[in-house]
C-alpha cells in the first residue's frame, strides 16, 4: 500500500516537473529576439522553433510587416504583444495557442464640422430699396450680391466680419451673426432730408471703375446733377467715361471699345431693349425715375452675361416701397414725367411712371442758323414720344422676391429739309414710326443652405417703319423729274426662359450655373420703287447652359473660370464659349484685372446701303445653315489704383469680330446682296477721379483704333470703320455748394471718318462744352429740385458718324447734332 502510494506520488511529481519545465521555457524564461528586417511571420516561426510558442495566423498578413529587433522579453505573451502591435494586429490565447488576426475596422464616424448659414439682403437704410450687385468681402472672400441685393454663404463661425460697398453709398464694415433673411442697411451719400446728417470717413463711390475688367458702375443719383435733358441722364453719365464713344451723340447707338451698332445688349429688369433711345436722341427709352442701378460691361464679361459680341448695359429698376406712398413729378422743356408708388397690401408695392412729350416752347431753328453743308442745307425732325412703366414687386417672409415689370413706348418723327434761310423746303422728306414694349417676371427663391434660384421669363417686341421720298429732282440728262420712294418695315421679337442657381459661398468657392431657352423672330420688308422688293420672316430658337466658379485664393487673388454652351437647332450647330477673368490685389491700393473670352451673337442689326450709299439698319435673325454667326474674342488687361479719394485706372483691350454682315444693291441684278467682313478694335483707356471735400472731378482719355475688312468688296486690307475715333478726351466736375450744385463737362474727339471737313479736306474735331446749375429745397412734406442746363454752350458744329443723307443731285444733307440748347426742369417729390 505504501509502495503503491509512493509510485503514484512519484509519477505526479514527474508530470508536474515536466509542466513546470515547459512553463519555465515558455513563460519564465527570457525570450530573446535578434533579427534584422524579417517578416513577422518568419520571426514567429523562429519563436516556435526556439521556444515552442504556438501560434495560428494567415501568413499573408504576416509577410507585409518587417521586424527589426534585438532585445529580450520576460515571457512569450509580452513578445507576441510587442511584435504584432507594430504591425497593427491583435491576438487572443485559446488553449495555449496565440490566434493572430487583423484588427477589426472601427465603426467610427468623424464628426461633421459644424457650419452656419448666413443669408440676407442689402438695402437702402432710408427707403429699403434693394442694392443690386453690391460688393461684399467676408474675411478674405469676395462676393457679389444678385440683382435683388441678396447674398448667401456658409462658414464654420457663428460671427463673421463683413465689408459692403455700393456705388453712391457709404461703405459698411460690421460684424454679423449667423442667420437667414438678414437685412444689411447702407446709408446713401445723397440724402433728401436736411434733418438727417451723416458723417463718415469712408470713401463714397459716385462711379466705380477698375473693380473688374471692363466694368463701370454708375451712381444714378449723381447722374441727375450732370448737364442735359432730364429724360436722358443715363447717356449723359455713360458718355463721360472711358471706352464709351461720346462724339456720335446717338443715345441708342452705344459704342463700347469699338463695338458696332446692334452688337450691344441693353437690359432693363431683364427685358431686352432692341432700341435704347427714342427717335429724338435727347430722350432715352428708359424712364430715369424708374432706374435704381446701372452697370456697363464694355467687354471681357462672364458666361452668365448676354448673347452679344459687344458690350452690355444692365439697368435695374426700383423695387418699390410696401410701406410709403411716393409721388414724383418732373417737368422739363420736352416732356412731362410722373411717377407713383403705392403699397396696396402687406409686402406688395405697385409702381407706375408715364412720360409724354409736348410742343417745344422755343424753336431754336428759327433763333440760330444751322449750317450743315457747303450750301447751308440741314434737316430738322419733329418728334412725338410717350412711354409708360408698370411694376409690381413683393418680398415674402422667407426672403423670396417676386417682380413683374412692364415697359412700353410709342413714337413718331416727321423730317423735312430746309435751305440755309430756314424757310424754303427742299423736296425731300422722311417719316418714321416706332413701337417697343416688353415685360418680365422674376421669381427669386431662397433655399437657405442651398443658395438661391432665380426664375426669369421675358418678352420684347420692336416694330419700326419708315418712308422716304425724294421727288421733283431735275434729271439733267433727260430733262424730266425723277421720283422715288422707299418703304421699310422691320420687327424683332424675343421670348426667353432662364433658370439661374447660385450656391452659397463655401470656403474659397462660389458656384453658379444656369440654363435658358431663347426664341427670336424677325421680319423685314424693303420696298424701293423700281429697284427691288424684299420680304422676309425669320424664326430661330436657341438653348444654352453655363457654369462658373468664383475661386478666392488667399486675400489677394480671385479667379472666375466659366464655360457657356449654345445649341441652335435650325443651324444644327453647337457653340462653346470659354471665358475667364482674374483680379489680383497687389495691396490695398493697387489692383490688376485680366479677362479673356469667346462670344457669339445670333441676331444682329445689319447695315443696308442703297444705291446712293445712304445707310439704314434692320434687325436680322440667323436662321439657316448658310447664315454666319457673329463671333467675337475679347482680351483685357487693366491696372487700378484707389486711395484717399483718388482713383486711377488704365485698361488695355484687343477685340476681334468675325462675320460682320452688310447688304448692298447689286448693280447688275438690282437686288440686295449680303457680304461678310471682319473687324478688330484695340486701344487703351485712362481714368482719373479725385474727391476734393464734397466736390468730384474726373477726366478720361481713350486712344484706340477700330478697323474693318470686307474681302468680298475687294477690301482685303483693314481700313478705319465709320465710328473709329483715335483720340477722345472727356472731363467733368460736380461742385457741391449746398443747396446749389454746379456741374460742367467738356468732350473733345479727334474726328470720325464722316466728320465735317475744312475746305482743305481736314477733319473738323468734335468738341462740346455743357453746364448745369441745380437747386435743392427739402422739407418734411416734399422735396424740390429745379435747375437750368445748357448743352453745347459754345454752339459748336458737330456730326454723328451716320448723321447724313445723300440726295439724287449729289448734295449731302447733314443731321446737325445738338446745338446750343438751354433747358429748364422742375422735379417735385412727395
Amino acid at each position: 500500500m505504501t509502495a503503491t502510494l509512493g509510485k503514484i506520488l512519484l509519477k505526479v511529481f514527474v508530470v508536474l516537473s515536466f509542466c513546470f519545465f515547459s512553463m519555465a521555457q515558455s513563460h519564465g524564461q527570457i525570450i530573446r529576439i535578434n533579427v534584422e528586417e524579417k517578416p513577422l511571420y518568419e520571426v514567429l516561426v523562429e519563436l516556435n522553433q526556439n521556444y515552442g510558442i504556438q501560434f495560428s495566423m494567415d501568413h499573408r498578413i504576416g509577410t507585409g510587416c518587417l521586424i527589426t529587433e534585438s532585445t529580450g522579453f520576460q515571457n512569450a505573451e509580452a513578445a507576441i504583444q510587442e511584435l504584432i502591435g507594430r504591425c497593427n494586429l491583435r491576438y487572443e490565447i485559446i488553449e495555449g495557442v496565440f490566434i493572430i488576426n487583423k484588427k477589426p475596422k472601427e465603426n467610427y464616424k468623424k464628426p461633421r464640422p459644424v457650419t452656419h448659414t448666413y443669408s440676407g439682403q442689402l438695402i437702402d437704410a432710408f427707403n429699403t430699396e434693394p442694392l443690386p450687385y453690391s460688393n461684399l468681402v467676408l474675411n478674405e472672400t469676395n462676393l457679389i450680391a444678385d440683382a435683388n441685393g441678396n447674398f448667401s454663404f456658409i462658414t464654420g463661425n457663428e460671427n463673421e466680419r463683413l465689408k459692403v460697398s455700393y456705388v453712391g453709398y457709404y461703405q459698411l464694415d460690421t460684424i454679423i451673426t449667423k442667420g437667414n433673411n438678414q437685412q444689411i442697411k447702407l446709408t446713401p451719400s445723397i440724402i433728401g432730408l436736411n434733418e438727417v446728417i451723416v458723417t463718415s470717413d469712408a470713401n463714397v463711390m459716385n462711379a466705380v471703375t477698375g473693380e473688374k475688367s471692363g466694368l463701370i458702375k454708375i451712381n444714378q443719383q449723381v447722374a441727375s446733377f450732370l448737364p442735359g435733358n432730364r429724360n436722358n441722364t443715363l447717356f449723359n453719365m455713360l458718355r463721360l467715361h472711358p471706352g464709351i464713344l461720346a462724339a456720335s451723340e446717338q443715345t441708342g447707338d452705344y459704342s463700347f471699345w469699338g463695338s458696332y451698332r446692334g452688337h450691344n445688349l441693353v437690359l432693363f429688369d431683364g427685358i431686352t431693349l432692341f432700341s435704347a433711345s427714342s427717335l429724338n436722341n435727347e430722350i432715352g427709352v428708359v424712364n430715369p425715375l424708374m432706374v435704381k442701378d446701372i452697370e456697363v460691361l464694355k467687354g471681357g464679361y462672364d458666361v452668365d452675361q448676354g448673347d452679344r459680341v459687344g458690350g452690355i448695359v444692365k439697368m435695374t429698376g426700383l423695387f418699390g416701397s410696401d410701406k410709403d406712398y411716393i409721388a414724383k413729378l418732373n417737368v422739363n422743356s420736352q416732356t412731362v414725367n410722373g411717377y407713383l408708388n403705392v403699397p396696396v397690401a402687406h409686402r406688395i408695392a405697385v409702381q407706375a411712371a408715364v412720360r409724354q412729350s409736348y410742343y417745344q416752347l422755343l424753336d431754336w431753328r428759327q433763333i440760330l442758323t444751322k449750317v450743315s453743308d457747303d450750301k447751308g442745307n440741314a434737316y430738322y425732325p419733329e418728334n412725338a414720344f410717350r412711354d409708360a412703366n408698370f411694376k409690381v414687386s413683393s418680398r415674402t417672409k422667407s426672403g423670396d422676391d417676386i417682380m413683374i415689370s412692364l415697359i412700353g413706348a410709342n413714337e413718331s418723327s416727321a423730317v423735312k429739309a430746309f435751305n440755309n434761310n430756314g424757310n424754303e423746303e427742299i423736296p425731300w422728306e422722311r417719316s418714321i414710326e416706332k413701337q417697343q414694349w416688353g415685360g418680365s417676371i422674376n421669381y427669386s427663391r431662397n433655399w437657405n443652405r442651398a443658395g438661391r434660384t432665380l426664375l426669369k421669363t421675358a418678352y420684347t417686341s420692336l416694330k419700326s417703319n419708315s418712308f422716304d421720298r425724294k421727288a421733283n429732282i431735275q434729271n439733267q440728262g433727260q430733262g424730266q423729274n425723277n421720283k422715288r420712294s422707299y418703304f421699310r418695315y422691320n420687327s424683332i421679337r424675343e421670348l426667353s426662359f432662364k433658370v439661374d442657381h447660385q450656391l452659397p459661398t463655401v470656403g474659397s468657392h462660389s458656384l453658379k450655373a444656369g440654363v435658358s431657352a431663347t426664341g427670336n423672330a424677325g421680319s423685314f420688308i424693303e420696298d424701293i420703287v423700281k429697284i427691288l422688293n424684299a420680304d422676309q420672316i425669320k424664326l430661330a430658337p436657341r438653348y444654352s447652359l453655363y457654369i462658373k466658379d468664383l475661386i478666392t485664393i488667399g486675400e489677394h487673388i480671385d479667379i472666375q473660370p466659366g464655360v457657356k454652351f449654345d445649341y441652335i437647332p435650325v443651324l444644327k450647330q453647337q457653340y462653346l464659349q470659354p471665358r475667364m477673368d482674374a483680379n489680383i490685389s497687389l495691396n490695398q491700393k493697387w489692383r490688376i484685372n485680366l479677362a479673356w473670352g469667346l462670344y457669339n451673337q445670333y441676331i444682329s442689326e445689319v447695315a443696308v446701303y442703297d444705291d446712293l450709299q445712304n445707310v439704314h439698319y434692320f434687325w436680322d435673325v440667323v436662321d439657316t445653315p448658310d447664315s454666319r454667326v457673329l463671333q467675337g474674342m475679347h482680351s483685357v488687361l487693366g491696372l487700378a489704383y484707389k486711395f484717399n479719394g483718388l482713383e486711377f485706372s488704365s485698361e488695355g483691350f484687343y477685340k476681334t469680330t468675325d462675320n460682320l454682315s452688310r447688304l448692298n444693291i447689286d448693280p447688275k441684278t438690282r437686288n440686295l446682296r449680303i457680304r461678310y467682313g471682319n473687324a478688330r478694335s484695340y486701344g487703351i483707356d485712362f481714368y482719373i477721379k479725385k474727391e476734393l471735400n464734397q466736390h468730384d472731378l474726373w477726366i478720361s482719355y481713350t486712344i484706340s483704333r477700330t478697323e474693318e475688312s470686307f474681302p468680298e468688296y475687294g477690301q482685303k486690307e483693314y481700313l478705319r470703320a465709320i465710328h473709329d475715333q483715335t483720340h477722345e478726351v472727356k472731363a467733368a466736375g460736380i461742385f457741391n455748394l449746398k443747396p446749389w450744385y454746379f456741374s460742367v463737362n467738356y468732350i473733345f474727339g479727334s474726328g470720325l471718318v464722316n466728320s465735317l471737313r475744312t475746305p482743305e479736306d481736314k477733319i473738323i474735331p468734335y468738341n462740346r462744352l455743357d453746364a448745369a446749375l441745380l437747386y435743392r429745397f427739402n422739407t418734411k412734406s416734399f422735396n424740390l429740385e429745379s435747375g437750368l442746363s445748357i448743352v453745347n454752350v459754345l454752339n459748336t458744329r458737330n456730326l454723328g458718324y451716320s448723321g447724313f443723307s445723300n440726295l439724287l443731285d449729289g448734295r449731302k444733307l447733314y443731321a446737325r447734332s445738338i446745338p446750343f440748347t438751354p433747358s429748364i426742369f422742375l422735379t417735385i417729390s412727395f
